[in-house]
């Protein structure tokens, strides 16, 4: 039963590529590289959000305040513009700059949440 399933999900791809509904890279090595640069792009995606709502819900309940809230507004839009700019690498197929910007939102997201009140702090 999953040998029939493999055999259709191969034969569709192969379908999909053939009419160019899908870029397949020519090796299985670029095609993991791509798998997991998408899988670090998604990652920084999720960091950011939760990082943003992790601000958000700390200035909610009045525990981010004055400087520091500044400071994190700053470090989230800088974020969501490097994050706009690393899928814009991806897309145009620029890995390298992606994964530059993958690690810059690393660090921004790390810088983030270390701005943000810790609980009983």
């Amino acid at each position: 039963m999953k040998m029939t399933l493999l055999r259709a999900g191969l034969s569709a791809l192969v379908s999909l590529t053939a009419v160019g509904c899908v870029a397949v890279p020519a090796d299985r090595g670029a095609l993991s590289q791509t798998l997991t640069d998408d899988k670090a792009l998604y990652a920084v995606e999720a960091g950011v959000y939760g990082a943003e709502a992790a601000a958000e819900a700390a200035t909610d309940a009045g525990l981010l305040r004055g400087a520091e809230a500044a400071r994190v507004s700053v470090s989230l839009d800088q974020a969501h513009a490097v994050l706009l700019a690393a899928r814009a690498a991806y897309a145009a197929g620029d890995a390298k700059s992606g994964a530059e910007k993958v690690a810059t939102l690393q660090i921004l997201i790390a810088d983030i949440l270390s701005l943000l009140p810790k609980k009983g702090a």
